[in-house]
């Protein structure tokens, strides 16, 4: 199995322009250009799953709902979200446990939590740090596109 690790904010929204993300009606904090980037990376890596690792995870249901009116097609390549723990890096590897991951991804714009000083279980070749004015950028997204593609070494 290949799972993204799927932080929303600072991922799918951007703490950088806060009068189009955050002044819009609750609710509506999904970008749309983002979300369309996320249904590249989706479709170019068919056999791909997403694990929701974000806060978002304590309502799925809102965050199904969000995504699908920005635009995600991919809902049902979700599989599931991460347990709550005390650090973002522990959630992971809980949810890995007993599962046949072949590669997997952490995608969040904060690393301290995953690979970093409050926990450092995920190994930084793993985790895709993106900057939370931008969100998910086209490097980024050929880079998770590339590494998933690559073909495993034996």
């Amino acid at each position: 199995m290949k799972v993204l690790f799927l932080d929303i904010d600072g991922v799918l929204n951007m703490f950088g322009n806060s009068y189009r993300t955050f002044m819009k009606p609750y609710g509506q904090h999904i970008e749309p250009h983002l979300a369309q980037r996320l249904n590249y990376v989706m479709e170019s890596v068919p056999e791909l799953s997403i694990v929701i690792s974000s806060s978002w995870k304590l309502n799925m249901e809102d965050l199904q709902k969000q995504l699908m009116e920005q635009g995600f097609k991919h809902w049902e390549r979700v599989i599931g979200h991460t347990p709550s723990l005390d650090a973002r890096g522990q959630e992971i590897i809980a949810w890995m446990v007993g599962k046949e991951i072949q590669r997997y991804l952490v995608l969040d714009d904060e690393s301290f939590d995953i690979c970093g000083e409050k926990c450092d279980v995920i190994p930084r070749e793993c985790f895709i740090q993106t900057d939370m004015n931008e969100g998910l950028l086209n490097k980024e997204a050929m880079f998770i596109i590339n590494y998933f593609n690559e073909p495993k070494e034996k």
